[in-house]
């Protein structure tokens, strides 16, 4: 998602926020109150280590993809970035963490990739 122009960040991300939650496999109804979670968003800073460290590794992924595929899209990128595996979250890939997150399990045989191209 862009960052400018910065007057509209906060409705932006909530855009892209919800069609990243309908994304995951989980029933209607939870994707629902996770979206009707999303209102209100504030942005802030972090003080827990683990996220900083977590976003940080993140850009430098963000960074390589986008050197690898300089007319590649954000949203293409995003997808990508749910296929990087994350050591903080204990199922490694935040396409299965999510799932983990809103239905408490993750479905017998999902393959943690979702990306259509080789993740680097």
């Amino acid at each position: 998602m862009p960052l400018a122009p910065i007057q509209q960040l906060v409705s932006r991300f909530v855009t892209a926020a919800t069609r990243r939650v309908e994304q995951i496999s989980a029933p209607p109804e939870l994707l629902g109150a996770e979206v009707g979670s999303l209102t209100p968003t504030l942005l802030g800073r972090s003080v827990n280590r683990s996220v900083i460290s977590t976003m940080n590794q993140f850009m430098y992924s963000a960074e390589a993809w986008l050197e690898d595929q300089p007319l590649g899209d954000l949203e293409e990128l995003g997808f990508w970035l749910c296929d990087t595996p994350c050591t903080a979250i204990s199922t490694r890939w935040p396409w299965l963490q999510a799932e983990l997150l809103l239905t408490g399990a993750v479905a017998p045989g999902r393959r943690p990739l979702k990306y259509s191209v080789p993740v680097l």
